[in-house]
């Protein structure tokens, strides 16, 4: 059944997709521009347009059709959410068959995105534009950029197709614009303590810049028009990296003025663009665009018609509350309901609540951070141990099992074990003292395994260091490939070295380990100081106290540099023999010890003193045996002894098998 009502419903898609494609009302073709928009900014639309009704017709109903369609059961990431989404497959489907005109990205003549422009954007109807981001009107004083909303270094357009789409592109005041660079969106204001700056026009603050984190966050009355933009992006022009990175083997293909899509998401959540769809309602000036912009290109964007099949292409419920163009809503106002605050390393939360009609959202509070103020290397909150007091000294060489750090000397940094948010990897600030480099917690101390003689991997906390199969990318992955695989090769006698991916290639070109622009990341082999590192290493462990597990005895400690483990098997009171289990095989060696008969191992008093008088007696054997027989027993008989090596410097000394 549900074959043939997908067959019937592709069979109307196709008539739907003809009647659409009639020559009409397209500015192209007209050969004009239609009306300026006379509508008002930032009041909630609460009627579709004729325009919109008349889009959908029978064959993509809201209620009829395409609210029944079935969207993402995968949910995970945004590239498994478009994989056999039905709503997506159609929402694609009717947005690209009915999209009959395409815009010049350049110049104000017509045809050009900035000539539409002046009647998509215009501001009550004005010959000036309503600037995106600020809502300010463009004058002779302000510089307009050509803004993709989606930006274009995580996309696989440049200017052809969806980088000269009405519904996509819209114009910017270019400081603004700047800002926003490449980031991607998300919160900031309210959720990070500091870290962040930020930025507007005559005193009015606009947006919101963290470029640690790679984050900006724009006013609260145009998130909405951000979500329903980036949803239409990510259905008309498949773009899987919405919320989540994709790797560049898994990317759509370039149109042909591309060259690049880092894969990056251009989100920071699919809870952040739910979210930001839903506390910022569809306006009627933004409801007369999209009328406006069909008319130029023929096709619309569904989501401000129908924001609820934002929810619906995700699986999801619309919010019950929610205002849309067919549903009045509810006139929200929050108030906060509970708190949980951030620490140095965890994140916390708030709960805000709508008094009104009991709707409800949580928002992240960013960790805080660690702080040093006086340079004791102890966080002034939590007294955690800010740096490893390793000696890593610099090497010339590298040997298997050596932990390595690549420090960057151009730059003084080193790479570090985060994402920058563009599918590389931040760099971090590294100090050398008397010749030893004091890694911190977020910097990147890697396990060389050499395979051969030549290539190796570097591993950090069970993760290898990873290059994109044609560079331009740089991450952790839990599986090596042949693109964990790296070479050493030195630049001059100087003792700085390169490191090359063996296998990555991008036309035939050697791809390189770099720092540029505070990132790590593997690009076209090239000598300058960009390339360049020095090795600090060490051949040591430096274990933490360990924690251990009061059942199995099993103490598990963590390599404070590389993050790699080992466990230790404690003993257990009464397992005499040390075999892991206490058997009357244990009475007998007590037994025998006490004779005086030779036994093939030295035994340890503590294993047997189950009476805990410090020796070794018939009694303890006795104990034993009622323990076997089940006779109960307060003697913590089969429990793990006491850890045995609290002492740092004694670990050090130990040889312990490590796990991978």
């Amino acid at each position: 059944m549900r074959s043939k009502a997908l067959r019937c419903l592709i069979i109307c898609t196709l008539v739907l997709s003809i009647l659409l494609n009639l020559p009409a009302q397209t500015a192209g073709a007209l050969g004009t521009l239609p009306p300026k928009n006379t509508a008002a900014r930032h009041i909630v639309c609460t009627a579709l347009s004729d325009q919109a009704v008349n889009y959908y017709g029978e064959a993509f109903s809201y209620d009829d059709v395409l609210s029944r369609l079935p969207g993402a059961k995968d949910i995970s990431t945004s590239d498994a959410a478009m994989r056999n989404n039905t709503l997506f497959n159609n929402l694609h489907m009717l947005m690209a068959d009915t999209h009959t005109y395409s815009c010049t990205y350049s110049g104000y003549k017509s045809g050009s995105l900035a000539y539409f422009w002046a009647s998509t954007d215009a501001a009550a109807g004005s010959d000036s534009y309503i600037m995106f981001y600020s809502d300010i009107i463009a004058t002779d004083g302000i510089q307009l950029n050509r803004e993709h909303i989606w930006p274009k270094s995580r996309a696989s357009f440049n200017i052809t197709g969806g980088g000269a789409d009405l519904h996509h592109l819209r114009p910017s005041v270019d400081s603004v614009n700047a800002a926003k660079s490449d980031h991607l969106f998300g919160y900031i204001n309210g959720t990070y303590q500091s870290g962040y700056t930020e930025g507007g026009i005559d005193s009015t603050v606009l947006y919101y810049v963290n470029r640690d984190d790679d984050l900006f966050e724009c006013k609260d009355d145009v998130k909405g028009d951000v979500a329903r933009i980036l949803l239409y992006t990510y259905c008309r022009w498949e773009q899987p990296n919405l919320y989540s990175a994709v790797s560049s083997e898994d990317l759509p293909p370039f149109d042909a003025d591309d060259t690049a899509n880092s894969g990056a998401p251009v989100i920071e959540s699919l809870d952040t663009l739910l979210l930001w769809c839903a506390l910022a309602p569809v306006d009627t000036w933004e409801m007369e665009r999209n009328d406006l912009i069909e008319e130029i290109q023929g096709n619309r964007n569904v989501f401000i018609d129908y924001p609820e099949l934002a929810w619906q292409l995700f699986g999801k419920e619309p919010p019950t509350h929610m205002a849309t163009p067919t549903h009045a809503g509810c006139e929200h106002r929050f108030e906060e309901i509970s708190r949980t605050d951030a620490d140095c390393t965890a994140d916390g939360s708030f709960t805000l609540r709508c008094s009104i009609c009991g709707d409800s959202y949580t928002r992240r509070l960013a960790a805080i951070g660690h702080s040093d103020e006086n340079d004791d290397d102890f966080c002034d909150r939590c007294r955690k141990e800010l740096t490893v007091p390793a000696p890593i000294t610099r090497a010339n060489t590298l040997h298997n099992g050596d932990h390595l750090v690549l420090y960057h000397p151009s730059t003084k940094t080193t790479i570090g074990t985060k994402s920058d948010g563009k599918g590389s990897l931040k760099a971090v600030s590294a100090t050398i003292t008397d010749g030893e480099l004091h890694p911190t917690g977020d910097t990147a101390v890697m396990v060389v395994s050499y395979v051969d003689n030549e290539r190796f991997y570097l591993r950090h906390n069970g993760y290898y260091l990873t290059a994109g199969a044609t560079g331009g990318s740089l991450n952790w992955t839990q599986n090596a490939n042949d693109y964990s695989l790296w070479r050493l090769t030195p630049y001059d006698n100087s003792g700085t070295f390169h490191i090359d991916s063996v296998y990555a290639r991008h036309s035939d070109t050697l791809q390189r380990l770099g720092i540029l622009s505070g990132s790590a990341t593997v690009k076209n082999a090239s000598s300058t100081p960009a390339y360049r590192f020095e090795l600090y290493t060490t051949d040591e462990h430096y274990y933490d106290e360990g924690v251990t597990d009061p059942d199995s005895g099993v103490t598990t400690f963590t390599c404070r540099l590389c993050g790699e483990t080992l466990e230790e098997h404690l003993p257990l009171l009464g397992d005499v023999d040390g075999d892991g289990n206490i058997m009357i095989t244990d009475v007998t060696f007590i037994q025998r010890k006490l004779a005086g008969i030779p036994i093939p191992f030295d035994l340890d008093i503590a294993t047997g003193d189950t009476d805990s008088d410090h020796e070794l007696t018939v009694v303890d054997a006795t104990l034993i045996q009622n323990w076997l027989a089940s006779v109960p027993s307060d003697h913590g008989i089969g429990r793990p002894l006491k850890k045995q090596h609290n002492d740092k410097a004694v670990l050090q000394q130990l040889s312990f098998s490590i796990s991978a």
